[in-house]
């Protein structure tokens, strides 16, 4: 009878745990969602407030969609590539980098490494080639998920660390939550699931302040 109590609180306890880490995994889909919405609105409005190049910036985003995701990928890598051409006609370097920033996103989803790894490259001409901090500090993120999907956390630790201090140089709150959010994802990958809460929480409030400003 003992023996059989025993299991019975052991299965209990499974059941109860298993219930614990969905929760906090949904908890943490729904903070990372509400910062990308945040984060994006507020980057157009501070990087084209008369909203001139608005047209194309709504090609670059639909070309991939919040997160990367596309119903056709193939489509979206192309309308990308087409939107990349026009930013170098209407020389507007800031534009290519984000086009390519959508690029990277969707290959590196698709486990597409090699064509990611082309693109990053093409980042970090334009980082080198310039005095931009924002760019190397996307860049590093960019590389940083990168090294995520293959599963090198501590080498993308240390990336997302470097880009959270340089868009901290720069003021851009938003974009620190950004790598708040991304060192929660790896502690929730690695079983910190209280630091990764937090981390997100922590993301959640700094880009909502930076929202209301």
């Amino acid at each position: 009878m003992a023996s059989k109590s025993r299991k019975k609180r052991n299965r209990r306890a499974v059941r109860k745990g298993a219930k614990q880490r969905l929760a906090v995994g949904l908890s943490l889909v729904i903070l990372i969602l509400c910062v990308a919405s945040v984060g994006f609105s507020l980057y157009v409005r501070q990087t084209d407030p008369d909203g001139r190049t608005r047209p194309l910036r709504l090609a670059i985003e639909n070309g991939s969609g919040i997160g990367g995701v596309a119903a056709d990928a193939e489509a979206a890598l192309a309308g990308l590539d087409q939107a990349i051409a026009q930013a170098d006609a209407l020389k507007l370097p800031d534009l290519r980098f984000e086009a390519l920033i959508r690029l990277s996103t969707i290959l590196v989803n698709r486990g597409r490494s090699k064509e990611t790894e082309a693109v990053l490259k093409q980042m970090q001409a334009m980082v080198e080639a310039g005095d931009n901090p924002r760019w190397r500090a996307q860049w590093l993120h960019e590389r940083g998920v990168l090294e995520r999907k293959q599963g090198r956390f501590e080498e993308a630790r240390s990336l997302f660390l470097q880009a959270r201090s340089l868009f901290h140089a720069t003021g851009d709150a938003v974009a620190e939550a950004r790598e708040l959010n991304s060192i929660g994802n790896l502690d929730g990958r690695t079983g910190r699931f209280s630091d990764a809460v937090a981390m997100h929480g922590d993301a959640l409030a700094m880009a909502r302040k930076a929202g209301d400003k």
